[in-house]
Formats: structure tokens, sequence, C-alpha cells
């Protein structure tokens, strides 16, 4: 079918109609092959709602790399603020107990 037919949405007719004729001489004790009947017919169903819809659009992913400038920069700066509290807390705390032993 693929050879004689281009168009996607034509083609998933067809196969829809290949997976009905094949569902009517089904027996009904087997379920297997009602399973995978019902799963066939799930994915010519997507098939055909994206190419007839586009609801579903077939998309390589992407990958992005975020520069870590502004991370490390901000880490870095961070560190400074904290260093410099942490001095001045402790030039307080001298100050503040050297007052006291006067």
């Amino acid at each position: 079918m693929l050879d004689k037919t281009y168009g996607g949405l034509e083609l998933a007719k067809q196969l829809l109609a290949v997976e009905e004729l094949m569902r009517s001489k089904l027996v009904n004790s087997d379920i297997s092959g009602q399973e995978f009947l019902d799963q066939l017919n799930a994915q010519l169903v997507v098939i055909q709602a994206r190419f007839s819809k586009g609801l579903a659009p077939n998309t390589a992913p992407t990958a992005s790399k975020k520069g870590m400038l502004k991370t490390t920069a901000g880490g870095f700066f961070g560190a400074m603020f904290l260093i410099l509290l942490f001095l001045l807390g402790q030039k307080i705390w001298i100050n503040a107990r050297a007052g006291s032993v006067k």
C-alpha cells in the first residue's frame, strides 16, 4: 500500500479498512488478537489525527546548554557578601568584648 499511496490520510483510511477486515475474520475468543487490533486501531487513529488536525506534531527533541556565568557570578558575590558580613560581625564582637573588659 505504501508503494501505491503517498497521501497520509488516504493511507490511514486504507489501513483502517484492512484492520476492520482483519477484525471481522478474528475469532471472538482470541483475546490477544483483539488486543493487538485495538492497539493497531489506536495507532492508526493517532496517525490520522496527526495528518488531519495537526494535534500531535512529530518534532525532534531539542537540547540547549545554559551558561554557568550568571550562576557562578551570583555565587561569588553571595560568598563575598557573607564574608564581609562575618568580618563585620567579628569586628563588632571584638569591640564589644574590649569595651566590657575596660
